[in-house]
């Protein structure tokens, strides 16, 4: 039984680019997701966000098929690259990053890669399950 459905705008605009059912402006929060939204919200409506790009950093995102961490995520990346510079915020799919990291072993070049990622601000890695 849902005792409760709210809506947690999403920050940062969505990019003219995109197709238009790709991304929506708010997130629904419902009993399922209740905890998420409570614990990014300082993320969300934060002012400045670097302090709160280093103490999420890496942001992990993990949960069922369809409950929005893919929406979520690229919401807030979509914020804090507007407020940090595009160069300092990575998103990653768990299976993406695998493939850079093996990308970079083969080439040997691991560990420049792994110092480029050091140097950002924020790392957001979905799906780290599938890693």
């Amino acid at each position: 039984m849902i005792d409760s459905v709210t809506q947690l705008d999403l920050p940062g605009g969505i990019d003219p680019q995109q197709q238009a059912g790709n991304a929506l402006p708010c997130f629904i929060v419902g009993p399922e997701n209740r905890l998420l939204a409570v614990a990014l919200a300082p993320l969300v409506e934060a002012p400045s966000l670097t302090d709160q790009a280093r103490r999420f950093s890496p942001l992990t995102l993990v949960g069922d098929s369809g409950s929005g961490k893919s929406h979520l995520a690229g919401a807030l990346a979509r914020r804090w690259k507007k407020l940090l510079g595009a160069e300092q915020v990575e998103r990653f799919t768990a299976v993406d990053f695998g493939r850079l990291v093996h990308a970079a072993t083969s080439d040997g070049v691991l560990a420049d890669y792994r110092e480029t990622l050091w140097q950002r601000q924020l790392i957001i890695l979905e799906d780290l399950q599938n890693l």
